[in-house]
């Protein structure tokens, strides 16, 4: 989607209440969500069982002055997996630029995604998230994995390549290098 769109949801594409949606093969650019606070200025992602794989999620602003997960907005009680996706260049003035997962009950995993150049954050994890990240490319952010409060979360991180950041998370196996 190419267009400059404004409104409360997902800038780019929104799923809400779905038993299973694959979403693969997308060029998701240069969408806004919400007026002041918006969720997911690319994909916003809402109680729905979903796949998000060899996607180009870029450019994407959550909220001109709020908003979380300038990429990618995660909410919800079913299982999310995020493969093979480029998250690069998002903005969100609170909380994710690259990705923001909260209160998912189930399970979200992110495998073999590059989250580059995100704002100050490449992901942020909230309010009783299972979060897995294997394999990950999280460079040119200031932090790029955090929790926040009330932060319930379980994280496992493992192969996951960290540059230029300084990250008080990096898992198991971490790489520190240039990609």
């Amino acid at each position: 989607n190419d267009n400059e769109n404004w409104w409360s949801g997902g800038g780019g594409l929104t799923v809400e209440w779905s038993t299973s949606i694959s979403v693969i093969g997308n060029r998701i650019e240069n969408n806004w969500a919400g007026l002041a606070v918006g969720l997911g200025g690319g994909v916003s992602v809402q109680t729905s069982d979903v796949y998000l794989a060899r996607n180009i999620i870029i450019n994407n602003v959550s909220g001109p002055t709020n908003g979380d997960g300038g990429g990618v907005y995660l909410l919800g009680q079913s299982p999310i997996t995020i493969s093979n996706n480029v998250i690069a260049h998002n903005i969100a003035p609170g909380s994710g630029g690259g990705v923001y997962v909260k209160n998912n009950r189930s399970s979200t995993t992110l495998a073999n995604n590059t989250i580059a150049d995100n704002g100050n954050t490449g992901i942020e994890a909230s309010s009783y998230v299972s979060l897995t990240l294997i394999n990950n490319l999280i460079v040119n952010h200031t932090t790029g994995i955090t929790t926040s409060p009330p932060a319930t979360v379980t994280l496992n991180a493992d192969h996951n390549l960290f540059w230029n950041i300084e990250d008080p998370i990096v898992g198991s196996n971490p790489i520190l290098a240039a990609p």
